[in-house]
């Protein structure tokens, strides 16, 4: 009789986790890139909300591994390092453009805006997807992280398509300013997960 082996029970889970970091990592750089020509504050509050769930995803598939694989574990760490660094910039900067944004929002191209926040759709039923349970439930996120990641896309195709009557670019500053306080909750959860 073969050992019961984790990685066979959960085959569909395994590659779906591989999925949602691959969709991460490809609505990171859409937000990101669009955050720069658009210059829109809520495109970079997501592309941090990308870089952070990279994080998250790697930092509980490292508490996996962590007795078997040392070298996977420092190849992880090195990586996360780099994410949450990435992920503080990025929040600074978000902070920074809110802030001025409020008081000095100029307007922008919403079409372009959705389309770079596109992707993160994608990211989104990954996510719901591991959420669900296609996963091991070390692999898997919380529902409530599920719900919260999915608020930056959320909010950046509201931007684009609503009318508030309020100006374009400071419904955009304000949007990416509650996607930080999202963040903020988010990084407690997955933290509170990792170390129970």
């Amino acid at each position: 009789m073969g050992r019961d082996n984790p990685g066979r029970r959960f085959p569909v889970g395994r590659r779906l986790v591989r999925l949602d970091l691959a969709a991460h990592g490809a609505a990171f750089a859409s937000c990101a890139a669009g955050g720069i020509i658009v210059e829109s504050v809520i495109l970079v509050a997501a592309a941090t909300h990308h870089a952070a769930t990279i994080a998250f995803r790697l930092l509980s598939i490292e508490k996996l591994t962590m007795q078997t694989r040392p070298k996977t574990e420092v190849a992880f760490s090195v990586l996360q390092i780099a994410l949450c660094m990435c992920c503080v910039v990025m929040v600074l900067v978000v902070i920074a453009l809110g802030t001025h944004g409020i008081f000095h929002g100029e307007s922008f191209d919403a079409v372009a805006v959705a389309a770079f926040a596109l992707p993160g759709s994608v990211a989104i039923a990954t996510t719901a997807g591991l959420a669900c349970g296609r996963a091991s439930a070390g692999e898997a996120p919380s529902r409530v992280d599920a719900i919260l990641s999915a608020v930056p896309t959320a909010l950046a195709l509201g931007v684009a398509f609503c009318d508030l009557g309020i100006a374009a670019g400071r419904l955009d500053a304000l949007a990416g300013l509650a996607a930080v306080l999202v963040l903020c909750v988010r990084t407690v959860i997955n933290l509170g997960q990792t170390l129970d």
